[in-house]
């Protein structure tokens, strides 16, 4: 049963997971293979696990339990960094397989907060996220 005022967001993820296909756009697929090609071509310096530690360290450090405004945006300025540094990832298919394709598609998302620019805060008993001029990018 769909906690009161979700029943909108249980009734769409019920459907979606009933499809027995998730169609996509032709433009959504090229994207995708674009990026992986991207990513199967790059051979930078930066090793993605190390990215990934770097993002988990920051998260832990400034976005914690116990956190305030000054080390939040301390975080958001180290996960900016963190960001450009996946521009020069390398990605080095191993006996593992490619575990570092799959790492380094998703290091780039996981250096941005939800949407745009958004931070969560509690709204009425929720989490809600809201997007703030001071953090969004330009």
């Amino acid at each position: 049963m769909a906690p009161p005022g979700e029943s909108t967001t249980w009734s769409a993820t019920a459907y979606s997971e009933s499809l027995t296909a998730q169609p996509r756009s032709a433009a959504a697929v090229a994207e995708a293979r674009a990026e992986v090609d991207r990513l199967l071509a790059a051979d930078g310096p930066e090793n993605v696990r190390a990215l990934q530690r770097a993002v988990r360290n920051t998260m832990t450090e400034h976005a914690g339990v116990v956190r305030d405004e000054e080390g939040l945006r301390t975080g958001l300025a180290e996960l900016a960094a963190i960001e450009k540094r996946t521009e020069d990832v390398g990605v080095h298919p191993d006996i593992a397989g490619f575990q570092d394709l799959a790492h380094a598609s998703t290091s780039r998302r996981r250096c941005r907060p939800h949407g745009p620019r958004s931070r969560r805060r509690w709204s009425g008993g929720r989490r809600a996220a809201v997007t703030t001029a001071a953090t969004t990018r330009t």
